[in-house]
């Protein structure tokens, strides 16, 4: 089974109808659901220039600018290049998923004639809530304290470092019955 992980950085936070993506990156695992093994097989990581402004709020949680991303490749480059590097996915994995990475990856990919190659998608916040006390949706620092995932705040909010933490998370979380491949859901 191809399991996906990814994660955008864009040029706004607060919601996924109006930003663009800046950096997108991902992490491609073959893991065998019968024997728990898994195997990291390659990983995706580019920036790319928005033509847009970054706002304020957006640059003060990953400090991307867009002087940063002026010599970046174009959405159109790159979502043909990341579509093609998730076409064989039988699962894509996000943090906040649901909310905003997976619309903001749908809108963006019609942009350039695409859709999402998959209808299996995992949200490790929406499933995480087992990782909070009081049963809140978890920021990916508890997720990751509560499966023993090294987390780092001062590396936090960079795509690729994201997806790892995420995905040592999401394993751990199958690994000790918290997530289960039963919880994939459909991100129409």
């Amino acid at each position: 089974m191809i399991i996906t992980g990814f994660d955008i950085e864009s040029t706004d936070v607060l919601t996924a109808k109006k930003c663009k993506i800046i950096e997108i990156a991902a992490q491609q695992y073959d893991y065998n659901p019968f024997t728990k093994e898994v195997k990291l097989l390659s990983e995706f990581n580019e920036r790319i220039n928005p033509l847009c402004e970054v706002s304020k709020s957006a640059y003060e949680v990953h400090h991307i600018s867009l002087a940063d991303l002026k010599n970046c490749r174009l959405w159109k480059e790159v979502g043909k290049d990341f579509y093609d590097y998730i076409l064989g996915s039988d699962l894509l994995v996000a943090h906040n998923g649901f909310e905003f990475d997976m619309p903001l990856l749908s809108r963006e990919f019609n942009l350039i004639g695409k859709e999402i190659p998959t209808k299996n998608g995992f949200d490790t916040m929406v499933e995480g809530r087992w990782a909070t006390v009081d049963g809140k949706l978890p920021r990916l620092g508890e997720l990751c304290f509560a499966t023993d995932v090294e987390y780092n705040e001062d590396e936090a909010h960079a795509a690729l470092y994201d997806v790892d933490c995420m995905m040592k998370a999401y394993f751990k979380g199958l690994e000790l019955g918290f997530f289960n491949l039963e919880q994939d859901n459909n991100n129409d």
